[in-house]
């Protein structure tokens, strides 16, 4: 029951937190309504080499992860990380693709192909509201596609990098192909999108942020993308990236808590198995039991945990409960065997 208090607790802290933050920043319809990205000024010219971590105008900016399947809730695997900033004349957005299958990703388009029909990325920017939605896509090999865009899509560029178990896409939107630009535009509508097509350790196929109903090309339905003047401090950006992430979080705490129940009808008959010499099952829930210490320790402290371990952490609830269900009877019908 300690422990179930200290995870709840934990929980509600970070609500808390979130919340607050959300109120002082975007207003209580803010905290419910469109989302919203804070787009900073970049500290210099991003490189485009589809390399994003170490760059230091990536480094400077907030990222969103939270990525939702095409017309459901939070996608588990296979996340994503969107970025963006600009300059004086250009938009830059770039996305961490998570791609623990990145050895059978096949990227054989070329410029111009139907690129969503392989592992890649689409970016959809609205500049005014009701007009034209430029479409960018790059895939995982660095083919590029635009379209809907009047002019000046011979402008644009992108590049991709495939990494040991992520590819990242840059990409650098002239100002000049859009309709408006900052400080005249304070504001244009975006979103961020992901098709997955190797699914050798799970995902799915069609995820973006914001969420989307049916299709990516949902204008209603876009974020917004808030220009601001300046460079963000570091107190800044560690700010904005808690709000951006924060319902994302809170719906994985909500489901690293929920395995408190489990850890605790398991554990009595996982120990016994444990302590049992005689046991061939010992070491396997010895290790079982060191994975619920895991578990519980994350839970504890999960308004803090960094996303991707929270991310692992509910991805395994399913395999952890049924693996200790598993053992829990296997240990009990070994010692009816032994009494026989």
């Amino acid at each position: 029951m300690k422990g179930l208090t200290e995870m709840l607790r934990a929980l509600t802290t970070g609500l808390i937190f979130a919340m607050g933050v959300m109120l002082t920043h975007h207003g209580a319809a803010g905290a419910v309504g469109t989302p919203t990205y804070p787009c900073f000024r970049a500290p210099q010219p991003p490189v485009i080499d589809g390399v994003i971590e170490g760059d230091a105008a990536w480094d400077a900016v907030p990222g969103v992860s939270g990525f939702y399947v095409l017309g459901g809730g939070y996608t588990i695997a296979k996340q994503t990380t969107a970025f963006a900033c600009y300059d004086d004349e250009h938009l830059y957005v770039a996305m961490l693709c998570e791609e623990p299958d990145i050895d059978l990703v096949k990227s054989v388009m070329k410029d111009s192909d139907d690129l969503w029909t392989e592992d890649s990325v689409e970016v959809f920017v609205e500049p005014v509201v009701g007009g034209l939605v430029y479409q960018f896509a790059v895939s995982a090999g660095g083919a590029t596609r635009g379209a809907e865009a009047a002019t000046g899509l011979a402008g644009w560029e992108a590049a991709a990098h495939k990494g040991e178990e992520t590819y990242g896409i840059e990409m650098r939107l002239p100002f000049a192909a859009f309709e408006a630009a900052p400080p005249a535009a304070q504001t244009f509508c975006v979103a961020f999108c992901r098709n997955i097509w190797t699914y050798a350790s799970g995902g799915d196929k069609f995820t973006s942020w914001p969420a989307l109903s049916r299709r990516f090309r949902e204008p209603t339905s876009f974020a917004k993308l808030n220009f601001h003047p300046a460079t963000p401090t570091t107190a800044q950006r560690q700010q904005a990236e808690t709000v951006l992430n924060a319902g994302y979080r809170e719906h994985l705490m909500r489901q690293v808590v929920a395995l408190a129940p489990a850890a605790a009808e398991y554990m009595p008959v996982l120990k016994l198995a444990a302590a049992d010499e005689d046991s061939k099952l010992r070491e396997e829930a010895r290790e079982v039991i060191r994975q619920w210490r895991r578990v519980e320790r994350l839970a504890s402290s999960a308004s803090e945990a960094p996303l991707k371990r929270l991310r692992e952490a509910a991805g395994r609830a399913s395999a952890l409960t049924h693996v200790s269900y598993e053992l829990k009877y296997r240990y009990l019908l070994e010692q009816l065997l032994r009494d026989i």
